[in-house]
């Protein structure tokens, strides 16, 4: 079923813009303070007000206690400061973050989130001081072997784990690997830091669903970069090819806008994917390599227009046969079939569509429909 998650997730945007990226991911098995607290050899001294204790060589013994809505903090049993508007239930970890030997805080929104705010132990005034280079991430990050910091975030595709280093007092992007589901395997793509922004996929790996075994490693593969009205297909960090297009960046935006006007009456729950996260690359004709998908809508039916893969010019050529179609479709590689999903008001059809022979005409096969009624 794991081969499905991504067309599911579509539809579920599509119907009701429940997307997610890592302004809306959540954590999975994250451990309560207590526990968490244990793993790292952190005496607990529990009593009405919470109080938990953890001794540092450097900064002494730190305690702090819960009342309410702040937290009171001692470092060998003196009382330096309270920091207020915390959440009742939040989890409080400490970690020496930046590697300087003195622990610093950090606070989740609430119990379980990986949102939160980070303290930095100031050692000139013996104070914890809201850490703005942190904070800008506002994310739960763990601590690595090699004094890196990890940032794993959990979509409905899969995940993210970017690792950053400390530069100075600057936090830089080191590497990022993007899990994510397609089609029978579990797919992982490497990517570089080049600066602060640009990054390279410098290698893709595909597992078996559910196992560490890798079938197949693809070095430099073809990605893709947005650009306002254009999009880059890169290789090796070369521009191979662009496409002129829609500008998808704005799409993007506005649906972005579109959420957050729903999520003020609505209980919705996720945010908003990079914009490469929307482009759709599969293997349409099922001849080995991957085609690409350019949507011109964000929710609803997807519309957009088909490009194919051309391995003799290694270059996306327009589609003829499938932008008469111009919905987004999902291919099954077993059946060798194309579908497509067209929402409307109350429910949505459904359209299976089947290569010829000589693989140069989509015939419909199948069309069904699934509609709301009234009990």
């Amino acid at each position: 079923m794991m081969k499905y998650q991504k067309i599911a997730i579509k539809i579920i945007f599509g119907v009701s813009l429940l997307s997610c990226i890592m302004t809306g991911c959540t954590r999975e098995n994250h451990t309560p303070v207590e526990t968490e607290l244990e793993t790292q050899g952190i005496k607990l001294e529990l009593d009405t007000t919470q109080s938990i204790t953890t001794e540092n060589i450097t900064t002494g013994i730190l305690s702090y206690s819960r009342y309410k809505e702040e937290i009171n903090l001692k470092i060998d049993d003196n009382f330096i400061q309270t920091i207020d508007n915390i959440s009742v239930n939040a989890d409080i970890i400490t970690e020496d973050y930046d590697f300087d030997g003195y622990d610093d805080i950090f606070i989740a929104e609430t119990k379980g989130s990986p949102r939160g705010i980070y303290y930095h132990y100031d050692t000139l005034t013996g104070k914890f001081v809201l850490w703005e280079e942190l904070n800008q991430f506002g994310w739960k990050l763990e601590i690595q072997d090699n004094q890196t910091l990890l940032m794993i975030c959990y979509d409905y595709y899969g995940s993210t784990h970017t690792i950053y280093h400390w530069n100075d007092a600057k936090l830089m992007p080191e590497k990022f690997i993007d899990f994510y589901f397609k089609d029978d395997y579990e797919v992982a793509d490497y990517y570089q830091y080049l600066d602060y922004e640009n990054k390279l996929l410098y290698s893709r790996k595909l597992f078996k669903p559910d196992s560490n075994t890798c079938i197949k490693k693809i070095d430099y593969p073809i990605y893709f970069e947005v650009q306002e009205n254009t999009i880059a297909i890169m290789k090796n960090n070369a521009i191979i090819q662009t496409i002129e297009t829609i500008n998808l960046l704005e799409l993007v935006k506005n649906l972005e806008e579109h959420l957050e006007e729903l999520k003020k009456t609505t209980p919705v729950e996720g945010g908003i994917q990079a914009p490469e996260k929307y482009l759709e690359t599969y293997d349409y004709n099922f001849d080995g390599y991957d085609d690409l998908f350019i949507p011109a809508s964000l929710s609803g039916t997807r519309t957009g227009v088909f490009y194919y893969f051309n391995p003799d010019t290694e270059q996306f050529e327009l589609w003829e046969e499938l932008n008469q179609i111009s919905v987004a479709l999902y291919p099954e590689s077993k059946s060798k079939q194309l579908t497509a999903y067209c929402f409307e008001t109350s429910g949505m059809n459904i359209y299976t569509y089947q290569w010829n022979e000589q693989m140069t005409h989509l015939n419909l096969v199948k069309t069904e429909s699934s509609y709301e009624t009234d009990n």
